[in-house]
């Protein structure tokens, strides 16, 4: 049974709160979600430039590659509003392994598009923070 003196003694809960709470970890999600959209952007504009500078006979290959890695990527962030810090630490580690793979089969590779590469992985890194800052939002609301 409720007692009316227990009642009084709990604060009143201000229904604005969780819809503030809410608020800040839906946009600290889309954030991160963002940062995988333009990563996706950047990773396929970046790919399509460095093909049809680099003149090869096997331009087609190179493209489907880049055309299913940047899908990957779409797909991570679209999962990223379920698992935002999952998609993104996979998505880091999927660029950083692409790059790995890259650079040891084309030494040369690791300073071509270097300006797309540090975009990708700042993007990434804040994205992670940003998906952190939620987690942490979420944490608190329960």
């Amino acid at each position: 049974m409720n007692n009316p003196a227990t009642q009084k003694d709990q604060p009143q809960k201000n229904l604005l709160d969780d819809v503030l709470d809410t608020a800040q970890y839906d946009k600290k999600v889309k954030q991160a979600q963002n940062a995988l959209f333009i990563v996706t952007v950047v990773y396929l504009i970046g790919g399509i430039i460095q093909i049809f500078t680099d003149n090869s006979e096997e331009w087609l290959i190179n493209l489907s590659i880049i055309v299913v890695i940047a899908l990957m990527f779409l797909g991570l962030g679209l999962w990223c509003k379920y698992k935002p810090v999952v998609a993104l630490i996979i998505a880091l580690v999927l660029y950083l392994g692409i790059f790995i793979l890259t650079a040891v089969a084309n030494p040369a590779s690791i300073f071509r598009g270097l300006y797309f590469k540090a975009i990708i992985v700042v993007l990434l890194i804040k994205g992670i923070i940003a998906a952190n800052d939620a987690q942490q939002i979420k944490k608190l609301g329960k």
